[in-house]
């Protein structure tokens, strides 16, 4: 996995080998030390602000780093399971994780002060599932099994908007005012109007699984990449 920070000024990159590193976008040398987990790196996001770096890894952690240094900001906020999956709120302030076993997943709320107090799990039923914030509302998306559901915000006690999706979802995003997703199934990418909880362009077909899916800033195109090394981009007006 690759991010960019806001300002396009670092790169931040995830390893099977245990490792994360932070990169100069410019000069694409690295600054600091690897951040270092005991396991797969699966996850890597810098906070809205860009400050601050979180990973997820395959070794049960969770962990928070100065985003311009690679230093380690927290202790490992551990899980049950692996975590494959992890986002900040729009305020940088709030963590959701994702773990998962063979058989069952949940999700986890934490505060991104105090070493990463924990404060509830979510449930999400299935092995597979994925959580997404939108920028600009504040809302907590989350996929499991054939549907998502849809919070105003990620510490509501509200019963989210459910929408049933008909398929399986291995990968899903959403824009940055929340009002489509893309769905992804095998080969297959749908885009759904969230508002209208209705799928409006799809399925897109690719030549082999896909393996994540960016709506550009302006929404107009999607960028889908997949297992056997290409990059497609679909115009979505």
């Amino acid at each position: 996995d690759a991010v960019f920070s806001r300002d396009g000024m670092r790169i931040a990159t995830t390893s099977e080998d245990g490792t994360a590193v932070l990169w100069d976008a410019d000069t694409l040398k690295p600054i600091g030390n690897p951040m270092r987990h005991r396991g797969w790196v699966k996850d890597i996001h810098f906070s809205p602000d860009g400050v601050t770096l979180v990973t997820a890894s395959e070794d049960n952690t969770t962990r928070i780093w100065d985003g311009l240094t690679a230093q380690p900001l927290s202790e490992p906020m551990r899980h049950p399971q692996a975590v494959e999956t992890v986002a900040f709120s729009p305020q940088g302030d709030r963590l959701v994780t994702g773990v998962s076993s063979t058989t069952a997943s949940s999700l986890w709320l934490w505060k991104t002060t105090a070493r990463g107090a924990m404060s509830r799990p979510f449930a999400a039923g299935g092995p597979k599932r994925m959580a997404r914030l939108v920028r600009e509302t504040g809302q907590l998306c989350i996929a499991s099994a054939h549907s998502v559901g849809i919070w105003p915000e990620i510490d509501s006690e509200a019963e989210p908007t459910v929408i049933d999706l008909g398929v399986p979802v291995d990968y899903f995003n959403v824009t940055s005012v929340g009002t489509q997703c893309v769905i992804v199934s095998a080969q297959n990418a749908w885009i759904w109007d969230l508002s209208n909880q209705q799928s409006i362009l799809g399925p897109l077909a690719h030549p082999a699984e896909i393996l994540s899916a960016e709506f550009s800033p302006d929404k107009r195109r999607l960028a889908v990449a997949t297992t056997d090394g290409h990059l497609m981009v679909w115009q979505l007006d």
